[in-house]
């Protein structure tokens, strides 16, 4: 029975000390992490701290080492703003208050945090009050996150000259300004060095603009020198708002050659200029590209226009004259340049013996005619010689009969019947000046091209209004077609004009409406190729009342064509150049 007590009291026993071995206490655990912001001096503190199982209520106090404390609720999170950069001891101290009122310590935690010294440079310019001038200030902008000031500042204001550095005291209050004086306008580096009380130095660097800001335009002209028709002579047209110079121009000429640069020194005082030389004519784009000094780049193209070398031609014709004064006879120049360059000047010889020259200006715009009064009739060989702008000339002679102003005359007019490119028509307008006028015996034709002269008898069935003529050419070339007339009173005319038949090119087409009429001409003028056409109205004594010059381009032109002044009659209208010359009547009633 005693050894039955015994089990049972050893076996509560055991039971009694397990069971207090399970319920022991935990104790409160204190911890934090930190967050630094070095240049606010700003720390973020996260509480890790943890809360064990004694009974009481907590309270966390914190110790910043700076000697500031701040309380808070056990687990709460906290900041403080510090003053100054430098190494602080902090610690978090966890509290509990017991059941019996008293408050003990239940855990800490200190950590060492280190503020890192900071500081920083900037500067900004002042308007300096004397307008006008490159004299600058610069004005420092220090920062440091402690209490160190400027103890020293350096400045390097980007213009060569050498850097400028001024002490300061620690006492001093004022503002950190510094003068500079530049001797031309443009963009510069500045840069700035600060030092702190402490050691704590920084650096910036800026681009500053002195003066106005570059701006800058290209152009460029065309240089007439007199060279040959292929070669430009361009000059580049530089403009700097600052009078910056150009440190170098590069041409592009549009017809695939390399580009041309050319570098000029800064004290350069000649032209921009260079020559170039195409190998056909037309229009190219040309550009220039102007880099000045400072850096400044514009750009600019133009179309320009060569010309094909020159060529020119001369004719001339003889105006029929109603003149009373006997023998004064007309001749009026027919120039002709591919270039549509206008002729300078034009001599005659009028095979007596009393040559003469006359001199036209660039911008004349009326008919080449010169009078010369003969002293007896005859035949004489007239020459022409054209001298156009560009120094291109020519010249032409042909047998003149001339004639009292009681004979005779005959008008030989070209013209193109068909599309057939090779035939060619011809018109004679005989004329006789005998009061009364005397009819036309026969005429004959000679065509230029060695075929046998056509004669025709003038009857009934060849009245004076359709003598004409076609010839068929045998191949392309330049010919010089004939007419002569005999009259029954037995005066003798005789006319000649060049004809130049083209091969395969069609021929011009002209067409006039409404016909008859009593106000306006419509024109329609198909051209065999883009040049400058001669036009001409002539009347039914053979007399040209209008001669004008027109630009045609190939195919279709149209102009309207103003008569209402002229008097009622039958008219001759006349496009005629060394390429084509085509011709149709027409009646104003």
């Amino acid at each position: 029975m005693r050894k039955f007590h015994a089990l049972i009291t050893g076996l509560i026993l055991t039971l009694f000390t397990n069971t207090s071995f399970a319920h022991l206490p935990t104790g409160d655990v204190a911890g934090f992490t930190a967050s630094i912001n070095d240049s606010t001096k700003m720390v973020l503190f996260t509480n890790t701290s943890t809360i064990g199982s004694e009974p009481g209520e907590r309270r966390a106090i914190w110790s910043f080492g700076d000697g500031t404390t701040a309380s808070t609720a056990p687990l709460a999170n906290t900041q403080h703003q510090y003053q100054l950069p430098g190494v602080y001891n902090i610690c978090l101290r966890l509290y509990r208050r017991t059941v019996t009122g008293d408050t003990t310590l239940s855990s800490s935690f200190c950590l060492t945090l280190t503020i890192a010294r900071m500081c920083l440079a900037d500067f900004e310019t002042l308007p300096y009050p004397a307008a006008g001038t490159m004299l600058t200030l610069f004005k420092a902008l220090p920062w440091t996150n402690g209490n160190g000031r400027p103890t020293r500042i350096c400045w390097r204001f980007g213009d060569g000259t050498p850097d400028t550095c001024l002490n300061y005291t620690n006492s001093y209050t004022g503002q950190y300004i510094v003068p500079h004086a530049y001797t031309t306008p443009g963009q510069y580096q500045v840069c700035m060095n600060i030092l702190y009380d402490g050691g704590c130095s920084a650096y910036k660097c800026k681009m500053v603009q002195i003066g106005r800001p570059d701006t800058c335009a290209a152009d460029f002209e065309r240089i007439n020198t007199g060279a040959t028709a292929l070669s430009v002579y361009l000059k580049a047209l530089p403009s700097h708002n600052n009078n910056r110079k150009p440190s170098s121009v590069c041409w592009r000429f549009g017809d695939g050659t390399p580009d041309t640069c050319i570098s000029y020194t800064d004290n350069y005082t000649g032209l921009y200029a260079v020559n170039h030389h195409y190998n056909t004519g037309g229009t190219y784009e040309v550009c220039v590209r102007i880099t000045y000094f400072g850096g400044c780049v514009a750009y600019k193209c133009h179309n320009i226009v060569v010309a094909h070398p020159d060529s020119c031609g001369a004719n001339f014709e003889k105006i029929p004259s109603t003149n009373a004064i006997p023998l004064l006879t007309y001749f009026r120049a027919l120039p002709y340049h591919n270039n549509n360059k206008k002729p300078s000047r034009i001599c005659w010889q009028f095979g007596d013996g009393r040559d003469t020259c006359i001199n036209y200006a660039a911008g004349y715009v009326g008919s080449y005619v010169v009078a010369h009064h003969y002293l007896q009739p005859g035949t004489y060989n007239v020459c022409v010689t054209i001298h156009y702008f560009g120094d291109c000339e020519a010249h032409l002679c042909r047998q003149e009969t001339i004639l009292p102003v009681q004979g005779c005359s005959v008008n030989l007019i070209p013209v193109i019947p068909s599309t057939i490119s090779l035939l060619r028509g011809f018109i004679a307008t005989p004329h006789s000046l005998a009061v009364p006028p005397s009819p036309v015996a026969y005429l004959c034709w000679r065509f230029g091209d060695g075929t046998p002269d056509s004669c025709v008898v003038a009857d009934s069935s060849h009245p004076v209004a359709s003598y004409g003529a076609r010839h068929t050419y045998p191949h392309a070339g330049v010919y010089t077609a004939c007419v002569r007339v005999v009259f029954r009173n037995g005066c003798v005319a005789e006319d000649c004009k060049e004809v130049r038949i083209i091969a395969g090119a069609g021929n011009p087409r002209l067409s006039l409406s409404p016909n008859p009429t009593h106000g306006d001409l419509n024109v329609e003028f198909v051209s065999i190729r883009t040049e400058q056409v001669q036009v001409r109205i002539i009347n039914n004594m053979g007399i040209p009342v209008r001669t004008y010059t027109r630009n045609v381009v190939q195919g279709l032109n149209n102009w309207n064509e103003s008569v209402g002044t002229l008097a009622p009659g039958v008219y001759n209208y006349v496009v005629q150049s060394p390429y084509q010359f085509v011709s149709q009547s027409f009646v104003k009633y």
